[in-house]
């Protein structure tokens, strides 16, 4: 089979020389394949956690949750489906922000082995979390916040939303945004950050009860597990000629030193007490609707604007990456899906804990909750 035989019509050789292909056939590499689902607590305190993040370009997938997921072949005890742009462009979610296409879409593929415990929108942003049935009666104090970060924080268009809940013991903080965008906005982008970590509401009694006594912590101080994933945008510090030269040579290490969010990061500006896996991936964005081909319209420089990363106590517990991968083959939208296996060890013994943190109710969502 010839290296472009498979290249849809619109798209003329002379394009792929200029820019980068990347093969459309390459296979998902997943962790847990085939493997029984520990039963916890009784077999194991060691979780699976799956954290995906996505940005639709307002567009409706069908069939892609199989490709996604995978829930024939892999189980997680808990799963993470970060959207953003979400069915609709940002403009549209303004006006309208149902998410109920993609709520059904979730729960017809995952309901028979998956309660639905959470979830929360926020203009085309989206945030959905899945427990598997067997520890789904485990799950207390759900809570969720969100922090508006657009247009000096009065827009939803950017912004995130946080989503926790308790867990034998252990307290939980998923995190997806989507922050402000453009190849220069670095310092406006790292501000956004800072917003979201002064401002998230979680969990709310605790967060009561520091603004009561004038106290100052840090959100993410207030967690065992935390995971952050979204379309963070940040971009290539690169021209796109420079950045397609490189891929084309496959030297992704060139430029992942030329990769914004690592840079803030090493300079501690921002997340910086984060860990965030090896990418191994080509960028993420920004590619022409269903081809593996970078957009050469608005010419923008390809990266890897969507992430996930994640932080622990370790007076608590222990959480491990096992598996840091991007879908290459979902072509439906201009980014490309990211997700992020974990095994998440509890060592926080549930009979001494005396958090006054929490709402200790357990969950009654079980996939009928009313947030959409």
């Amino acid at each position: 089979m010839s290296r472009f035989e498979h290249i849809p019509n619109h798209i003329r050789i002379q394009d792929i020389h200029n820019s980068f292909y990347t093969d459309s056939t390459q296979t998902t590499e997943w962790a847990f394949t085939d493997e029984d689902l520990p039963k916890f607590p009784i077999e194991t305190k060691t979780l699976r956690i799956h954290v995906v993040t996505w940005n639709l370009y307002g567009k409706k997938p069908k069939d892609c949750l199989k490709e996604l997921l995978n829930i024939e072949k892999v189980k997680h005890h808990i799963i993470s489906i970060g959207t953003e742009e979400c069915l609709r462009s940002i403009k549209k979610s303004t006006f309208y922000n149902s998410k109920s296409y993609w709520k059904h879409l979730l729960l017809n593929y995952l309901a028979d082995e998956y309660t639905m415990i959470s979830a929360h929108k926020m203009n085309a942003l989206h945030l959905t979390l899945f427990a598997h049935k067997s520890i789904a009666s485990y799950i207390q104090g759900i809570e969720y916040s969100e922090v508006r970060t657009g247009m000096r924080g009065t827009l939803g268009n950017k912004g995130a939303i946080g989503i926790t809940f308790k867990l034998y013991g252990a307290s939980f903080l998923f995190i997806n945004c989507h922050l402000s965008s453009g190849q220069s906005q670095a310092k406006q982008r790292n501000e956004d950050i800072e917003k979201i970590v002064k401002e998230m509401e979680l969990p709310k009694v605790r967060r009561f009860h520091e603004k009561k006594h004038k106290q100052k912590y840090n959100l993410l101080d207030r967690f065992d597990f935390v995971f952050w994933s979204g379309d963070l945008n940040y971009r290539v510090n690169q021209t796109r000629e420079n950045t397609i030269n490189l891929l084309k040579t496959k030297n992704l290490k060139a430029l992942l030193k030329e990769d914004q969010l690592s840079i803030e990061r090493k300079n501690t500006r921002i997340l910086n007490e984060f860990q965030e896996g090896e990418i191994k991936f080509p960028p993420t964005y920004k590619y022409q609707i269903n081809t593996q081909l970078f957009d050469n319209k608005k010419h923008r420089t390809p990266s890897w604007t969507d992430r996930v990363l994640f932080r622990y106590n370790k007076d608590h517990g222990k959480l491990t990456l096992v598996n840091y991968e991007s879908i290459h083959g979902m072509m439906v939208s201009d980014h490309r899906p990211v997700f992020a296996q974990f095994e998440a060890t509890i060592t926080k013994k549930p009979d001494d804990i005396k958090d006054r943190g929490f709402v200790t109710i357990k969950s009654r969502c079980h996939g009928r909750c009313n947030i959409f």
